[in-house]
């Protein structure tokens, strides 16, 4: 927009009516992205996760370090599942997270039963991921 007001002429009004408040809105706006992008850790961002970076403080990064652990459990239980109950890792049964629900396993309709009849081997996956 404003490369058409600048190619329009300039004016006076034009110039202090629309086109320095415009420019001073896209200059806060350029350093509020950079802040963001110096603020967030990205490839959270990706996953749908909005964390600030671990870097800003030593308890964010030790947060950081529970975390990663915590992840590598759930994946170790997913391969584990997928092993003991026969399933395609990535097709039949996944890792999801939501909001509300957090992390879970994820399974096809077809598949549901084998969970069903292996209550017990649920609880104990519940138990050895904590």
């Amino acid at each position: 927009m404003l490369d058409v007001l600048q190619a329009a002429g300039q004016s006076p009004v034009v110039r202090d009516e629309l086109m320095t408040p415009l420019q001073e809105c896209q200059s806060d706006m350029s350093q509020f992205q950079e802040m963001v992008k110096s603020t967030l850790d990205m490839t959270a961002v990706e996953r749908g996760e909005f964390q600030v970076l671990s870097s800003f403080s030593e308890e964010l990064g030790e947060l950081r370090e529970q975390m990663d652990k915590l992840t590598v459990n759930m994946e170790r239980e997913l391969k584990r599942c997928a092993n003991d109950l026969g399933l395609e890792l990535g097709k039949t049964i996944k890792l999801e997270s939501t909001d509300q629900l957090g992390f879970f396993f994820r399974t096809t309709n077809k598949k549901v039963n084998i969970f069903l009849l292996r209550y017990t081997y649920l609880r104990s996956i519940i138990v050895s991921v904590l």
